[in-house]
């Protein structure tokens, strides 16, 4: 009988999950793993692995449901494949090391210094937003600076709007932070950035 995950690596094992699951629908796309995927720390870490095997493609072949590219894999599912993998790994660290390298998220004991690199981001973000126009303390040009980036004009930005943003903006961010500062502007947690949490941040 296997011993079950501590603690620990259970949390990085979410946290890599929700990194993904911005909408909390227990389940994620393809797409979506594949841009948090480090193909090349992957490959570090599976034993055996040859060089004419993609990593990525190898990674999928550990979920029969797949079937197509519109699949989704669920957490439960996101869950047991590392709970295999947990137990060929003896130390906590190492696999923590493991879950940080391969999905590109930090651990929660590098709280501080985390929680300090977003707020740079943040904070270097709004005065570029506000640069692009002339008056950004006005309501109008906030919803100019709004509006270039809600291309499909649905009133709402998406994590991937905002990904769009810094691309755009030309202010590259490590993928572990994209999702804690769209969680800091999305204060009503509905995954989507409204025109008011908009305008609230550039207030700061």
């Amino acid at each position: 009988m296997r011993e079950p995950l501590n603690e620990r690596r259970k949390n990085m094992i979410l946290k890599a999950y929700y990194a993904m699951d911005n909408e909390n629908k227990g389940s994620v796309s393809i797409e979506a793993i594949k841009k948090n995927f480090n193909p090349d720390k992957y490959k570090e870490y599976v034993s055996g692995m040859t060089s004419t095997i993609e990593p990525f493609q190898s990674f999928l072949d550990n979920f029969p449901k797949i079937t197509s590219s519109d699949s989704q894999i669920s957490q439960s599912d996101f869950i047991q494949f590392h709970e295999d993998v947990s137990l060929s790994i003896a130390e906590d660290n190492s696999f923590v090391s493991l879950i940080e390298s391969v999905w590109n998220v930090i651990e929660k004991d590098n709280f501080m210094e985390e929680n300090q690199a977003v707020t740079k981001i943040l904070n270097e973000l709004r005065e570029t937003l506000k640069s692009t126009v002339k008056k950004p303390h006005l309501e109008e040009e906030m919803r100019k600076i709004f509006n270039a980036f809600d291309s499909s004009e649905k009133q709402f930005l998406t994590i991937h709007d905002i990904e769009h943003m810094l691309t755009k903006l030309k202010y590259p961010i490590e993928k572990k932070f994209l999702h804690l500062i769209f969680k800091h502007i999305d204060k009503n947690r509905s995954a989507a950035i409204e025109f008011n949490e908009f305008a609230n941040y550039l207030r700061e």
